[in-house]
């Protein structure tokens, strides 16, 4: 990375930085709280707009609908790197579940996993990754209840996540515990 960059970022966790930071000369520039969202203020029994399901892949038509801000500065992902990451990991599981409308197809996705903290001594849901291409607002309240759904089955009742882009803040800033503050 030295040879072809000035700078590089990364948002390691609490366990892997002072590995980084020993073998790779990492400089701390600042800590990144997780959002927390307590499960219970997400509604139940919203009527959905699209079809939600589980997916074990995300296919390549979703290349070509995913848009992004040209004023921000954020990662772009696609089938290839997704699939390669999250549904091909051999270490990690993940839950994919994918927002379906009858006439265009997949419209959004989230990824979800569950989370063992020690220190609280029980299970949190984690969002890892989630889009939404058309009417944000609903496709994002149709797979955040089926997350919901998912985590309540574990017994979840903290989720935590990064809101990283500002095009959904506004849509999650209605949910986010503004008292508590998830994994850095």
């Amino acid at each position: 990375a030295a040879s072809r960059y000035d700078y590089l970022y990364a948002f390691p966790n609490n366990n892997m930085f002072p590995i980084k930071k020993r073998l790779l000369n990492w400089t701390d520039l600042g800590e990144f709280n997780a959002n927390v969202i307590d499960i219970e203020k997400i509604p139940s029994g919203v009527k959905q707009t699209n079809e939600t399901r589980q997916i074990y892949a995300l296919p390549k038509e979703m290349d070509g609908i995913l848009s992004y801000p040209s004023d921000q500065i954020c990662l772009k992902n696609n089938s290839e790197f997704l699939n390669y990451r999250f549904v091909n990991n051999p270490i990690n599981q993940y839950t994919i579940f994918g927002a379906f409308d009858e006439a265009q197809g997949l419209v959004g996705y989230i990824i979800a996993k569950l989370y063992y903290d020690k220190n609280l001594n029980k299970m949190l849901g984690h969002l890892i990754d989630y889009e939404a291409t058309q009417n944000v607002e609903l496709v994002l309240n149709d797979l955040l209840n089926e997350s919901k759904r998912f985590f309540e089955f574990y017994g979840v009742d903290q989720i935590v996540f990064w809101n990283r882009k500002n095009l959904y803040k506004q849509y999650f800033d209605q949910y986010i515990n503004k008292e508590k503050k998830g994994f850095m």
